[in-house]
């Protein structure tokens, strides 16, 4: 299928802004244009994986693509929407009506799950667990803060990965070259260590009894026991000690001096 990149766009650009008062949705397509007077196009383009085993387009991709379809079709209902996900391929997404009503139905589902409009403590909405892994805001989230620890202390079986974060109060600091090395009592009240930080940090310049974090480290050494059980190591690092372990290009660090 040959793309026509000269197809007239809605609005002046090609991103478009969707939202729905009805569907309590908003959203931001990558390109709404067009065709025919009769007919827009609604276009994702993904740089990932688009196809499931099936080699059908992935459900949660083509729900996406189906409600940036109900939010443009709210705005022009009489004109026929079409629905492509672009990978370097163009794949479509059904939009027929009985695709239509199943996708209004799963996306009120989803949407009579969340708490009505307005601002919501961070704190109501914090689910700990499994992804607490991947989310940039764990630093800030007390809910986070106050349950990591005892995931420290006994690994949780209904969590499958403990990020490699650690806090508590500084014992000991040592400089090595230009890196530094730090001991703590954890809030989990364990001894650790984090080792290789990289001067950015100015963690040599921490007084004793200052409350040090550490996100996003890496474990130096194993995280199993030797049943497959997994336990939340005490020894971490920012820079490796040599090829064999990696590092973390991610790690952050704050700190809280005594008063």
């Amino acid at each position: 299928m040959v793309r026509d990149e000269h197809a007239p766009q809605i609005g002046p650009g090609a991103e478009q802004l969707l939202q729905s008062q009805a569907l309590r949705l908003r959203g931001r397509a990558d390109r709404v244009r067009r065709l025919t007077p009769e007919i827009l196009e609604v276009r994702d383009f993904k740089s990932g994986a688009t196809l499931d085993q099936e080699s059908k387009v992935k459900p949660e991709i083509a729900l996406q693509l189906m409600a940036y379809g109900l939010m443009v079709l709210e705005r022009h209902p009489n004109t026929t929407i079409r629905l492509i996900v672009d990978d370097g391929e163009e794949r479509n997404v059904a939009f027929h009506p009985v695709a239509r009503e199943q996708a209004r139905e799963t996306l009120r589902q989803l949407v009579n799950g969340l708490p009505p409009a307005g601002i919501v403590s961070g704190e109501t909405l914090a689910n700990p667990g499994s992804s607490c892994r991947n989310c940039p805001y764990r630093h800030t989230c007390s809910a986070y803060l106050t349950i990591a620890p005892t995931w420290w202390k006994s690994y949780p079986n209904d969590v499958e990965y403990v990020p490699f974060d650690i806090w508590g109060t500084l014992t000991e600091i040592r400089q090595i070259e230009d890196l530094a090395s730090a001991r703590l009592t954890d809030a989990g009240c364990r001894r650790v260590r984090v080792d290789g930080l990289d001067r950015r940090h100015g963690v040599s310049l921490a007084p004793l009894g200052s409350t040090l974090f550490f996100f996003g480290l890496q474990a130096t050494g194993p995280s199993w026991d030797f049943d497959g059980g997994r336990f939340h190591p005490r020894s971490f690092h920012e820079i490796p000690r040599d090829r064999w372990e990696r590092r973390a290009w991610t790690a952050t660090s704050f700190s809280i001096e005594p008063c």
